[in-house]
């Protein structure tokens, strides 16, 4: 009695892997996916941590909202002074006790270095959220003279009241780390989309939004630019936001940069506000 076995031949083999290759091709973008909005939903958990801190912290101080940084005196060897200032997420701290959720897990960018005693500098000033400055840091300041950039956020922190819609003003946002051949420079601002050519906020010179924009021209992340400043779309092509009322969400640029006539390609100084009553960063 034959004991003979078939065996696959060459064309049945080549037709499996085909197969296979197939599937793979298929279900790895979705797994990637998957992936991405896992690591979303926990960016946008976090950033819903900080707006409770931001609340904690206003109620803490008479109504009155974090400064976007505070001068150190040269005298202090305090480690978060090492730069001769320490940043609104030195300040969150206290009310947040974990320096891992100013990084998002999308944000691939990375500092080298650490303070001594061993707190990573990307965890003191290189987060991966910003803070809305530009309005939010404005009181007392005196907008015919701001030309450019306000040291750590130009004048004072504003008060809750100060702000007529909190639900609907930009408190914290994912940002980009930026910086040039010299050296890095913070990522803890989130410029407004508007803010070169706004007569109610301080920005930097070439801050906002579009081509020219400090972000877009020397970001560190991504190499390309997006034309959203240092606003970073991380998150499939769009980014998570903290709103002055502790609340966070999901956003597209379209409707972060509503009320202005920004678009893909426009020149960051050509961005003006259209229509305040739809612009989400300031006060109004």
């Amino acid at each position: 009695m034959s004991t003979l076995k078939r065996g696959f031949t060459l064309i049945e083999l080549l037709v499996v892997i085909a197969i296979i290759a197939i599937l793979a091709a298929i279900l790895f973008p979705v797994f990637a996916q998957a992936r991405e909005k896992a690591r979303a939903t926990g960016c946008v958990s976090g950033m819903k941590q900080l707006g409770t801190a931001s609340m904690m912290y206003a109620q803490d101080y008479d109504e009155v909202l974090m400064p976007h940084g505070i001068v150190c005196p040269t005298t202090v060897l305090s480690p978060d002074c090492r730069r001769g200032y320490i940043t609104w997420l030195v300040l969150a701290q206290p009310y947040i006790k974990n320096w891992q959720l100013f990084r998002c897990a999308s944000d691939t960018i990375n500092a080298f270095n650490v303070w001594p005693n061993g707190i990573p500098i990307n965890q003191m000033l290189w987060g991966s959220y910003g803070y809305n400055w530009n309005y939010l840091c404005s009181a007392g300041l005196d907008f015919n003279t701001c030309a450019g950039w306000q040291p750590l956020g130009g004048g004072l922190p504003v008060g809750m009241a100060a702000i007529n819609q909190p639900a609907q003003t930009v408190a914290f946002a994912d940002v980009k780390t930026a910086g040039t051949a010299s050296g890095y420079y913070a990522s803890y601002t989130a410029e407004s989309p508007a803010g070169p050519g706004a007569s109610d906020a301080c920005t930097w010179s070439n801050g906002g939004w579009g081509v020219g924009s400090f972000a877009d021209a020397a970001g560190l992340w991504p190499k390309n630019p997006t034309y959203t400043g240092d606003f970073a779309p991380r998150h499939t092509e769009g980014g998570n936001v903290s709103w002055a009322d502790g609340h966070a969400k999901f956003m597209k640029p379209g409707a972060l940069a509503a009320g202005t006539n920004w678009r893909a390609g426009i020149t960051n100084t050509a961005v003006v506000i259209t229509d305040r009553s739809q612009y989400v960063w300031d006060l109004q």
